[in-house]
């Protein structure tokens, strides 16, 4: 720990020193403060309620008049609204959180809303906005929300109420009382399986007293540390995931007056970090990165001060990772129903993917498990389409797949190595011998 954050804690400060703090002692000389990353403006003009990223693009809601409350930013920065009305008012700040797609009743990449008391389901294609639940509490306003990514509350999204209590949200709208936090909370997340001892519990920033708070499954609460005006914390993944064709990995917004900006983060960042916890902040102390060594929290300043942080993402890999596929290569897409002579799938490279990290045992096509080719091996690798990337082929007895005579689009599973998802889909013809 640097020396100026040691030094609070004997002071009892919940942040490292900033020239603009009210903690500095008078006549004391302030500690320089070494920041770990570098910010490169990403959006500027765009005062920002909420942000969530997908893989290649960013959603956002927003705070003013002359934008829409919903629109999406490509990789390249341009902001474009989505055309989805919501009954909110133009300076209301709305709260956003987007599905992984681990829990079946929540389609990957599906937005939740919130509006008030109310939590309103988007779809992105058709857009259209939905009614979903409320609040029981009376006055209680929805002050958070995210969705469990690591599994210990049910991969089910997670709403914090402005009066501290923790909801599970089931997909028929009902919401289940896990336990309270207390009042003042915000910018909740899951903690990483790296970030234990509070892995998969959920994390709760309190700007007023600068705490960072843990709540279990079973309602415990735990606070874990502080920092100066803390507005959010963001459990690094183990392996940062790109922007689009960029090398961003983490986006943060902030406020100030009656103007936003959004400032982006680079991988390097990211995996400089491994398991740590971005905490965002209000105040200019700036963000700070929290490391958990044998269990005891450990503080560093990472970004330096741009403004008040009022929203943070972090990219993410899908849970289910989309590969192409080519049935019979270099031949008619057809397969001869029942037939015991195996076809062979070609599983094509990738930027996002090489098909030689997936584990060929796991792969199943239209329900049939690969089979051992003629050179004795499950998976053989050549490069099909000339890309200089090596593909994957595999071969499945049509005797084995769950298909009828017609048009079908049958799909490829399986996992990585690592056990991430991977599933790919094909038009073909079944034909009748």
């Amino acid at each position: 720990m640097p020396a100026g954050l040691a030094l609070l804690a004997v002071c009892g400060c919940s942040g490292p020193f900033s020239p603009q703090d009210p903690q500095v002692p008078a006549g004391k000389a302030v500690p320089t403060i070494r920041y770990q990353a570098s910010p490169r403006l990403f959006v500027a003009a765009l005062d920002v309620g909420a942000l969530a990223a997908l893989p290649d693009r960013l959603l956002a809601t927003t705070v003013g008049e002359g934008v829409d409350k919903l629109v999406e930013i490509g990789s390249d920065g341009r902001v474009q609204g989505l055309g989805i009305q919501l009954p909110a008012r133009p300076d209301e700040i709305c709260l956003l959180a987007l599905s992984p797609g681990k829990h079946d009743g929540f389609r990957e990449g599906e937005p939740l809303v919130s509006i008030g008391a109310e939590i309103w389901r988007l779809q992105l294609e058709p857009r259209t906005a939905t009614y979903f639940a409320s609040l029981p509490g009376a006055g209680d306003t929805v002050a958070g929300i995210c969705f469990d990514t690591v599994g210990n509350f049910g991969f089910a999204p997670l709403v914090l109420a402005s009066g501290g209590t923790v909801y599970r949200l089931d997909p028929a709208g009902a919401l289940l009382r896990v336990g309270d936090v207390g009042a003042g909370g915000r910018g909740p997340s899951i903690a990483t399986q790296a970030s234990s001892p509070y892995a998969g519990q959920l994390l709760v920033a309190f700007p007023a007293s600068g705490d960072v708070r843990a709540i279990a499954p079973t309602g415990h609460v735990s606070r874990i540390t502080g920092w100066s005006g803390v507005a959010g914390a963001y459990a690094f993944p183990e392996t940062p995931v790109p922007f689009g064709d960029t090398d961003a990995a983490l986006f943060v917004a902030v406020r100030s007056g009656t103007t936003g900006r959004i400032y982006q983060f680079t991988t390097r960042d990211v995996a400089n970090a491994p398991a740590g916890i971005l905490l965002t902040s209000l105040h200019t102390s700036g963000s700070g990165l929290m490391t958990l060594p044998g269990g005891t929290p450990a503080l560093a300043a990472w970004g330096r001060f741009m403004g008040p942080e009022v929203a943070a993402t972090l990219v993410t890999r899908p849970a289910v990772t989309r590969v192409a596929i080519d049935v019979r290569p270099g031949a008619p897409d057809e397969i001869v129903w029942q037939s015991a002579v195996p076809i062979p799938v070609a599983v094509m490279s990738s930027a996002s993917l090489a098909p030689s990290l997936i584990d060929a045992g796991s792969v199943t096509f239209a329900g049939a498990p690969a089979v051992i080719s003629r050179k004795g091996t499950l998976a053989t690798y050549s490069d099909l389409d000339g890309d200089g990337a090596l593909d994957m082929v595999l071969s499945f007895r049509p005797e084995a797949m769950a298909v009828i005579p017609g048009p079908a689009v049958l799909t490829l599973e399986g996992t990585t190595l690592s056990g991430e998802r991977v599933r790919g889909e094909a038009l073909v013809q079944i034909v009748e011998p």
